[in-house]
């Protein structure tokens, strides 16, 4: 088994619009009959030390106690991820049953122009007869530049007891409010589907 480097820029500044994280695609192997996996080893496959350790630490932190450990913890030289007989010897070391696989697969930018535009707010008086009478008020919304971010990120469970993949999803991290948050937020969403599937307690 041999991981490519990837690349990630880590947005750590607040950015406009308010963020959202999505599964977007997801599959299981129904043919899985090994039941809930006891420890999964987190595979960051990221260039920067610093983006590595926020992603392997997230996920451990959404499985539970003693169910994953960081693999940076345990090699903590992102050269030796190069080395397939390094990468065994971890898994050796750790006594995990599994591996996840995370990475970033896209990154997409956009900035639009949104007109202004007139609103119009209706105003509600009520009368002493009990009925209603309407009328409108106009506001002006100015013009302004949206700016949009997305990030697409690639998790994948592999079983060591057949060297199969289990579990794969594709999430959208739209616009974080930063790094970490949207981090955490893909994480839980992962973690939250493998218990559905039944590969997590």
């Amino acid at each position: 088994m041999k991981f490519k480097i990837g690349v990630l820029v880590v947005v750590l500044f607040v950015l406009a619009g308010c963020g959202a994280t999505k599964l977007v695609k997801r599959w299981d192997d129904e043919a899985y009959t090994g039941g809930p996996l006891k420890k999964i080893l987190v595979l960051g496959v990221f260039d920067h030390e610093v983006t590595r350790a926020y992603f392997e630490n997230e996920f451990v932190a959404g499985m539970k106690d003693k169910e994953a450990i960081a693999s940076f913890t345990v090699m903590p030289n992102l050269q030796d991820m190069e080395s397939q007989e390094a990468v065994v010897a971890m898994v050796k070391e750790v006594h995990a049953d599994a591996i996840l696989v995370v990475r970033v697969v896209g990154k997409s930018e956009k900035d639009y122009y949104v007109p202004g535009r007139v609103q119009w707010i209706p105003n509600v008086y009520a009368s002493s007869y009990n009925y209603y009478s309407r009328s409108y008020r106009a506001r002006y919304l100015p013009a302004f530049n949206q700016y949009e971010e997305a990030f697409t990120i690639e998790t994948r469970v592999y079983a060591l007891s057949t060297e199969k993949m289990v579990w794969a999803g594709r999430s959208i991290i739209l616009n974080p409010s930063s790094a970490e948050a949207g981090i955490r937020s893909l994480a839980r969403n992962v973690t939250r589907d493998m218990r559905r599937s039944g590969i997590l307690k």
